[in-house]
Formats: C-alpha cells, sequence, structure tokens
C-alpha cells in the first residue's frame, strides 16, 4: 500500500512539474516557478523517502536522512512561499513591494 502512493506521487510530482516548465501559457511566471520547484522538492522526498527504505549501508542511511530533513523544510518554506504569493495576489493585488 506504502509503494502505490510513493509510485502515485512520483508520477503526479513529475507530471505537474512537467505540464507547469514546459506548457507555453506557464512560462516566465514567479508563481508557476515556485510550484514546479515544490513539485521537484517532494519528488526529491519521495525518491529519498524510497531510498531509506532500502538503505542498509550505515553511512547511506544517513545521508539519504539527512536528504529527506533537508526536502522536508525546503518543501515547508515553499509551501509557505506559495501561500504568501497567493495571499499578496489576492488580497493586495495593485501594491507594490518596493
Amino acid at each position: 500500500m506504502c509503494i502505490f502512493f510513493l509510485t502515485t506521487g512520483l508520477a503526479a510530482n513529475l507530471t505537474s512539474a512537467g505540464v507547469f516548465a514546459f506548457h507555453r501559457e506557464f512560462r516566465g511566471r514567479f508563481f508557476v516557478k515556485m510550484l514546479v520547484a515544490l513539485s521537484m522538492v517532494d519528488f526529491c522526498y519521495l525518491v529519498a523517502t524510497i531510498g531509506g527504505t532500502y538503505a542498509t549501508v550505515e553511512g547511506g542511511a544517513a545521508l539519504v536522512w539527512l536528504a529527506q530533513d533537508f526536502c522536508h523544510a525546503a518543501s515547508v518554506y515553499l509551501t509557505l512561499s506559495v501561500r504568501v504569493d497567493r495571499y499578496l495576489a489576492v488580497c493586495h493585488p495593485f501594491s507594490k513591494i518596493s
């Protein structure tokens, strides 16, 4: 069951990053770049999770756990930045940040 969710997450993150990165209508927008980065960080987290499941070498397991922690923190900060960007776009659409 866990492998099903991991593989589904891998496919969904790659698909969304591909659509956002290569669709003509979405290119060049900062919001879309953040979504692509979030998809890639989540993809890396899932890969590290799969690698952590099968890591047997002591040093390799520590490296995988470090990658998991880094990707998890990056995912949280990117999610927060997407939320702040959407808040500013909806609540303050005509104000400039200097």
